[in-house]
């Protein structure tokens, strides 16, 4: 069966709502990367006492309290800079492959919950 130009416009479309309701658009995967760190910011922010930090800083200060999270924090600020800076991001590191991204950041966006939840454990222990 061949497609008309209706037919293969309604198409690309789908395939872009489809991304978008799975949030695994290249634009959103990245947006995903980004907002994960600037969570982990936060926290540490309510963690450290503090009302801002560098951000090229706090890797450091979170390694006072528990050095993996602080090498996390790390990984994922980095991260967020290529994400949100580097157009060629994708093309570069990941061969355009845009399903290798989509599981890298999977893999990413978990550290980064993990990192989430051992600092909201650290701030319990110290509001208790």
């Amino acid at each position: 069966m061949a497609l008309n130009e209706q037919q293969k416009a309604r198409l690309a479309l789908a395939g872009r709502l489809r991304e978008l309701a799975d949030h695994s658009s290249e634009s959103e995967l990245r947006n995903d990367l980004s907002r994960s760190y600037y969570s982990l910011f936060h926290a540490s922010l309510v963690l450290l006492g503090r009302d801002w930090i560098r951000h090229e800083n706090l890797p450091n200060q979170l390694d006072q309290i528990y050095p993996a999270l602080g090498r996390t924090v790390e990984e994922l600020s980095k991260l967020r800079e290529r994400a949100d800076y580097e157009p060629d991001f994708v093309t570069r590191e990941f061969s355009g492959d845009l399903d290798l991204f989509r599981a890298k950041t999977a893999d990413w966006l978990e550290q980064g919950r993990t990192a989430y939840e051992r600092l909201l454990e650290e701030i319990e222990k110290r509001v208790s």
